[in-house]
């Protein structure tokens, strides 16, 4: 995967738009509307829509971190969807694990094959879990690969990310914890995303994050926006 376009479950026009930007993966956010019946509604229609595009993206579902009450009723409801992954925020070796278990019991009430629902850890979101990275490596089968959670990270850390160059990778500490996270997913011989850029950013500006951050080692990108789809896909194409 290269693009992974993160999807807000708040309009029913999000299907026809989020499939045209011939993204790798689809990211649909419930952190934020985990409680939302609405939210699920549009999901499945645009689930349903995405398996009979011609070339199907996979379809992932991001819920809260397993200490927000929300989580596991967000799980409930998203693996009804019979997403291909979960993207789990804030999380360290431990929460992969859990979530694990919590998948295969879900598979076997779905009557789904055990191990087919994979996991992306959105990481480090606070500085505890930089120290934590190491957990990762073995922590499930399940997981396919790192997201940075630099927006999270920069809110713990009480950095004014409006105040800050729009690639953040050029300054500390924001740069010693990426590095970590690279590390982290090259000994567990995972993917590394980076964080997403503004929706707003310049397109030049666009192509010259992610060239930065092809050399750095991520192997794609988080976006915002169907606009940043091709600059991505073609940024970290396999030369």
């Amino acid at each position: 995967m290269r693009s992974l376009l993160l999807v807000q479950p708040d309009r029913e026009s999000i299907t026809d738009t989020a499939l045209a930007a011939d993204a790798d993966c689809l990211i649909f956010d419930f952190s934020a509307v985990a409680a939302e019946s609405s939210a699920y509604e549009i999901a499945h229609t645009a689930f349903t829509a995405a398996r009979r595009w011609p070339i199907q993206p996979s379809l992932y579902a991001r819920i809260p971190g397993l200490h927000d009450s929300a989580a596991d009723g967000c799980l409930d409801r998203v693996m009804a969807l019979l997403p291909d992954g979960i993207v789990l925020a804030a999380c360290n070796g431990a929460d992969i694990e859990h979530l694990s278990i919590k998948l295969a019991v879900r598979e076997a009430e779905l009557g789904i094959e055990h191990g087919v629902t994979k996991i992306l850890a959105t990481v480090p979101a606070a500085a505890p879990a930089i120290f934590g990275l190491n957990s990762l490596a073995n922590a499930s089968v399940r997981l396919t690969g790192l997201i940075f959670a630099q927006q999270d990270l920069e809110q713990a850390l009480g950095i004014a990310s409006k105040t800050m160059p729009d690639d953040a990778a050029s300054r500390s500490p924001i740069v010693t914890a990426r590095h970590l996270m690279l590390f982290a997913a090259k000994a567990a011989k995972l993917p590394a995303f980076d964080a997403p850029s503004p929706a707003s950013i310049y397109a030049t500006k666009l192509r010259d994050i992610c060239a930065a951050s092809r050399r750095e080692g991520f192997s794609g990108k988080v976006a915002l926006s169907e606009n940043q789809i091709a600059i991505i896909n073609a940024a970290y194409a396999s030369s």
